[in-house]
């Protein structure tokens, strides 16, 4: 392929204004779940002389090395003694030991294990173990071989054309081939299928072709700069073509899928736990460490607490965030934490009275206090959102601030009509559990000061995913508080949401709502195209988002942003090399526990 490009060693992450020299790229995921209570809503050539991983007699590799990266600057700095990337043990632990089954408490469970049918965000923790796509994303949140070793980008960015590691075996024994990449790619682009996110890739996808056993090519019908953010997620683990035909429509809900990953699924008990073995055949050698991984449903959240504090689990994921302070005294465990890409933001009804009004907009937006919220609701672990970014993304402006204040808020109030013989009154839907409900009632005492009568009423969780999943259902409600987790690249914290292309724009701004604004999609449709990893596509990007931050945010206010969330799991002491990742993505092929 002429002038083609190849990759065989790692994209770093994404970080700040002062990126690193090497070209990098940014996966933000959590996201791939909105079917949760709480949704989680190109890759450059790696540096030269990127080392090759060896392959022994037995047809294993050992572990894949890459260059060193820069880690992301943190909004909460992690708190593990490890590098997450290596998975290294503490001085103290001394080497990895073999060994051990990891119990890891969850708050809702999978809600299936078909990756390919939104598994919701314990689903898809669990799938990390098991399966595996064509790039993988490793602990410090770069993109790199999976199952493909090595990868060329024609230079229209059409065809890429993946090499296929040899030897690998599924946990049925099948040998691993390009068969079943093109079965899962025709799995996942079925028109009449079950993936959830099909629309996605048939959108994007031309063809999916093999060229031999080893050897698949696939053309994009576009460029498609995020592609290898998805070809890392959950939608695209290669399947078991056996498997899946063998199970029906029982694949992942009675008859558990089959992977090439680092653990197998032994059983999963449903409204109980799921169980994971090790998989003693895995194609990389001396890993995983663990001998199995059991997730335990713990919806209480203060039985879950006193099941981390007594030993009962070893791992706590997504923490409510009141429980921070005592667990960051107990002695027996740590409280890890990394950025997120998790915003926090109030999502009106455009359309209707009083969200109609950009007056109103304007004044709610500029009434709140949103370092209160940081303080008060998340114990630090968050920053105000002040663009569309969080504060280690390239693309975050500094200097940038979503105003506040509550004069000026008033007297926009007052231009649209409302004062104390005419309050503004309107109800803001949130989910029923913390920090959603905390939030609130802090929202709701500070529009109290500028004399708005704001109504808090949480829904569960059936009214939350048929809010998430059935837009019709949005113009019910007036105000809604949820939280969405950007899972790829800059377009994916902003255009995803804001243009009239995005494919999770529910407000409707510049796609068939009341309000309309054709510059801010001028400015969108040139941003789109501009890829993460190419310096001077930031720098392109970088004063075109600064001017759209002000349009959509501060002029339009179409959503009012509130935070950015940071990511925070509570371990025993005992477990090292967690991977506390920037991006909530947790392989543990390299955690183990200390036996001292």
């Amino acid at each position: 392929m002429k002038n083609a490009r190849r990759h065989r060693g790692r994209v770093g992450p994404l970080l700040g204004r002062s990126t690193m020299v090497l070209l990098i790229l940014v996966l933000l995921i959590a996201g791939c779940s909105q079917g949760q209570p709480a949704p989680a809503s190109d890759v450059a050539p790696t540096a030269a002389g990127a080392p090759t991983e060896p392959t022994t007699e037995s047809g294993k590799t050992s572990e894949p090395t890459a260059a060193p990266t820069t880690a992301p600057t943190a909004a909460v700095a992690p708190t593990t003694e490890a590098t997450p990337d290596e998975g290294t043990p503490s001085s103290e632990a001394g080497p990895p030991q073999y060994g051990g089954i990891m119990t890891v408490a969850q708050p809702f469970g999978p809600i299936t294990l078909d990756p390919m049918i939104d598994p919701g965000a314990d689903g898809i923790y669990i799938l990390e173990q098991v399966m595996e796509g064509l790039m993988r994303i490793y602990e410090d949140g770069s993109i790199g071989p999976g199952l493909a070793e090595s990868w060329e980008i024609s230079d229209d960015q059409l065809v890429w054309s993946f090499k296929l590691r040899e030897g690998v075996k599924f946990q049925n024994g099948d040998p691993f081939t390009a068969d079943d990449v093109i079965f899962t790619f025709n799995r996942l682009m079925d028109p009449d299928g079950v993936a959830s996110f099909k629309a996605l890739y048939i959108d994007h996808i031309e063809k999916v072709e093999k060229v031999d056993d080893f050897n698949v090519k696939i053309t994009m019908k576009a460029p498609w700069p995020a592609f290898p953010v998805f070809a890392s997620t959950n939608h695209t683990k290669i399947l078991n073509q056996r498997n899946v035909e063998e199970a029906g429509d029982q694949f992942g809900f009675t008859i558990m899928p089959v992977g090439t990953g680092f653990f197998k699924l032994d059983r999963w008990d449903k409204d109980d736990q799921v169980v994971l073995v090790k998989n003693e055949d895995y194609w990389q050698e001396g890993l995983p460490y663990l001998d199995g991984i059991v997730y335990k449903l713990v919806k209480d959240s203060q039985v879950a607490k006193l099941s981390i504090t007594t030993g009962q689990v070893d791992v706590l994921q997504d923490p409510p965030v009141d429980q921070l302070p005592e667990l960051q005294k107990n002695p027996d465990v740590k409280v890890l934490s990394a950025p997120g890409g998790a915003q926090m933001l109030i999502d009106v009804n455009l359309d209707k009275p009083p969200f109609d009004d950009v007056r109103v907009r304007k004044a709610i937006s500029m009434a709140i206090d949103r370092q209160q919220i940081v303080d008060v609701v998340f114990y630090g672990t968050a920053e105000v959102a002040n663009d569309f970014f969080p504060s280690w993304f390239w693309a975050d402006n500094p200097d940038f601030e979503i105003p506040y204040d509550p004069e000026r808020a008033k007297a926009l109030l007052a231009e649209a009509g409302y004062g104390p013989d005419n309050p503004l009154k309107f109800t803001l839907f949130v989910y029923n559990f913390i920090p959603y409900t905390d939030i609130g009632q802090i929202v709701q005492a500070q529009l109290a000061q500028i004399g708005v009568q704001m109504d808090v009423q949480a829904f569960d969780s059936a009214t939350a995913i048929s809010y998430m999943n059935k837009p019709e259902k949005r113009p019910q409600m007036e105000a809604v508080l949820f939280r969405h987790i950007a899972r790829a690249n800059h377009y994916e914290f902003s255009g995803n949401r804001y243009s009239a292309n995005g494919k999770l724009n529910w407000s409707g701004y510049n796609k068939g709502s009341k309000v309309q604004n054709p510059h801010a999609q001028e400015l969108f449709d040139q941003v789109e195209p501009l890829q993460d990893f190419d310096e001077g596509d930031q720098e392109k990007a970088r004063p075109i988002y600064d001017e759209l931050a002000q349009i959509v945010l501060v002029d339009d206010v179409v959503q009012i942003m509130l935070v950015h969330q940071a990511n925070v799991d509570v371990v025993r002491n005992r477990v090292q090399g967690y991977p506390s990742s920037a991006y909530d993505w947790q392989p543990y092929w390299k955690t183990w526990l200390s036996q001292k």
